[in-house]
C-alpha cells in the first residue's frame, strides 16, 4: 500500500486567481506515465489543461512542503473527464534536474477549491477528498488516478519534487 502524504496549507488565493489563466492541453496525452496492467485505454485527448504561469500568492506557502527542485503547474480538468490508473515516469523531470537513480520523486496535489461530488483523486486504495488548501501526495511508485465526473471544472496545483537530503 502506498504511503500517502497529507496536510493543509493556508489558502492565500481566490478562484479569480486561477480561473481566468491561460491553459494549454498536453500535446501527447499518452506520454509520461504507465497505465495499470490490463488497461488498454489510450487517451484520445488529455482530460485536463495546464498553466505553468502560477500566481505568486498561490505559491506563497509551498516551501512548507519541504521538497527540493519543485516544479508546478495548475491543472484544469475538463467536465466529465478522467485520467485512468497509472504511475508517472518523470522522465523529463529527472533529466532536467539531473537526478540520481536513488532519488525518489514525489507528486503532491494541492486543492485550490473545495471538492464537490464527482471530483476524485485516488492514491492506491484511498479516495482523497477535501477543502481548498488540503494536499495529498505520493512517491513515484504509487498507482493513482483522477477524475472530474461533474459539471464544474476541477482546479488543483500539481507539485513535483524530491525529498530533502538528510
Amino acid at each position: 500500500m502506498a504511503k500517502i502524504i497529507k496536510g493543509k496549507l493556508p489558502v492565500t488565493w481566490i478562484s479569480n486567481d486561477y480561473e481566468g489563466l491561460s491553459y494549454t492541453p498536453h500535446p501527447d496525452p499518452n506520454r509520461g506515465f504507465v497505465l495499470r496492467s490490463g488497461d488498454s485505454h489510450r487517451l484520445e485527448k488529455a482530460p485536463l489543461e495546464t498553466c505553468r504561469d502560477v500566481p505568486a500568492n498561490i505559491l506563497q506557502n509551498i516551501t512548507k512542503l519541504k521538497l527540493r527542485n519543485m516544479s508546478y503547474a495548475i491543472q484544469k480538468y475538463y467536465l466529465n473527464s478522467y485520467l485512468p490508473w497509472h504511475k508517472d515516469t518523470y522522465t523529463t523531470y529527472r533529466k532536467h534536474n539531473k537526478l540520481e537513480k536513488d532519488e525518489t520523486v514525489f507528486r503532491i496535489i494541492l486543492f485550490l477549491h473545495d471538492s464537490v461530488p464527482g471530483q476524485q483523486l485516488w492514491i492506491d486504495q484511498e479516495l482523497c477528498y477535501g477543502s481548498a488548501g488540503d494536499y495529498f501526495g505520493w512517491s513515484e511508485d504509487s498507482w493513482h488516478m483522477a477524475a472530474n465526473l461533474c459539471n464544474e471544472h476541477r482546479y488543483n496545483l500539481q507539485i513535483t519534487g524530491i525529498a530533502p537530503r538528510q
